[in-house]
């Protein structure tokens, strides 16, 4: 018995081919035909021989794929048959690496990997303006607004792109230049752990290869008359929360990012001490425990005060928006308007400035308070750097020195306050 041909569709049969209560299909021939759904959705199909196995698949719905583009499809999905490959096959493949080229742009697995980071906000703020400011632009594509439109694939990012970034950033900034580097060392061990890399393009450069850091030390006020000179200018300090960050870094020598980030969880006034995760300060040795720093009296005091104005959310000193940490520039600001800012008169003064304060003049009067150096190290949470030495120096529990370093800390401001 002869086949029965079959009359090829036309556009104006498939528009106006209605629903029925069941699906129906109208063929177009050698293997293409449209099914059309009780839904009202019309749906191309195509049948194929492989390996003497006939195959039904879907390649798209109409309108959306013209009668045409279908006819095409077709011939392609039949071609690649008659060669033994199986089009449905190639398909999905050439889908899933479309999907993993997307997700292995640059900048996104940069953004993936910064949201596995268990960091201060303000740590995870910086690390992402580094690499949007120094990194992106050398693997990424910009719209007029310079929004990111895409960004090369890291899997074809070579070791020699990384170095040139490196050492372009080198030239403004060594120390970021370091950072970035350490930070894409982890971020191509998180695309190998992802199955976006192979290798890590990184683990060849070395940080020998890099110019020396030169170590800057903060300036910092320790002549006693402008001390107090200072500690009066911040007394009288119009901006409230800002007059308060800077009272309490003056009793309590934190760093920048402690002090900013410095939640009231973290306090506990009715022991008079605060206790900072490991994972928030900058040494994050995860066999070093929590850094807890006993307050004076006065810092407790403080705290109340300071507890009336922000008690109520999460920072102790929040910014503008009250739902994020205060800048940690605005403490250095208000110390230029006071113009604690002249280096060669010994007058200048920055947020990190009151740590060097507190250890210098810790040190000049010891026999005063008769606290070890240990101890005093302790308060700034400066750790040993010999290695058999941390062993135990870590484990020693220096809080009940630190408790009378930091009162007569409180006491030696009120008396060059008052005198």
């Amino acid at each position: 018995m002869a086949n029965r041909r079959v009359a090829p569709l036309n556009d104006t049969l498939i528009k106006t081919a209605k629903p029925k209560e069941k699906d129906y299909t109208l063929p177009d021939g050698d293997g293409l035909q449209l099914l059309v759904k009780a839904i009202g959705s019309k749906v191309w199909e195509v049948r194929y021989t492989i390996n003497g196995k006939t195959t039904k698949t879907t390649i798209g719905t109409y309108p959306k794929v013209t009668l045409a583009n279908a006819r095409k499809i077709k011939d392609q999905y039949k071609t690649t048959a008659m060669e033994g490959l199986n089009p449905t096959h190639l398909k999905k493949q050439a889908k899933l690496e479309q999907e993993q080229d997307t997700q292995g742009q640059f900048h996104l697995v940069v953004y993936d990997w910064l949201k596995t980071l268990k960091q201060a906000p303000t740590t995870l703020h910086k690390k992402t303006r580094n690499f949007e400011r120094d990194v992106f632009p050398f693997f990424c594509q910009y719209d007029k607004y310079q929004n990111i439109t895409s960004s090369c694939p890291i899997k074809e990012i070579t070791h020699s792109q990384i170095y040139d970034v490196v050492k372009t950033k080198e030239n403004t900034s060594i120390d970021t230049a370091r950072r970035l580097l350490n930070d894409c060392r982890d971020i191509w061990l998180y695309a190998i752990h992802k199955g976006l890399v192979e290798t890590n393009v990184i683990a060849n450069i070395s940080r020998k290869g890099l110019a020396k850091y030169e170590v800057t030390h903060h300036p910092k006020i320790t002549d006693e008359s402008i001390l107090k000179e200072l500690i009066q200018a911040i007394n009288n300090y119009s901006s409230l929360l800002t007059r308060y960050a800077l009272q309490f870094v003056l009793l309590n020598p934190l760093r920048v990012e402690n002090l900013v980030t410095l939640k009231w969880e973290y306090v506990d006034l009715k022991k008079g001490i605060i206790t900072i995760p490991r994972s928030e300060m900058k040494v994050k040795n995860k066999n070093f425990s929590d850094f807890i720093l006993p307050l004076s009296t006065q810092a407790v005091s403080l705290m109340k005060e300071i507890y009336q104005l922000t008690g109520w959310g999460t920072w102790v000193f929040h910014g503008t928006d009250h739902t994020q940490p205060m800048n940690k520039e605005t403490c250095n600001r208000a110390l230029e308007r006071m113009r604690f800012n002249d280096e060669e008169a010994g007058r200048r003064q920055r947020t990190h400035s009151f740590r060097g304060t507190f250890r210098s003049l810790a040190e000049t009067y010891e026999q005063q308070h008769g606290v070890s150096e240990a101890s005093r190290e302790a308060c700034l949470d400066h750790h040993e750097q010999d290695v058999k030495k941390r062993a135990y120096t870590h484990r020693a529990d220096y809080t009940a020195q630190m408790k009378i370093l930091m009162q007569w800390w409180a006491n030696f401001i009120d008396k060059l306050t008052h005198h």
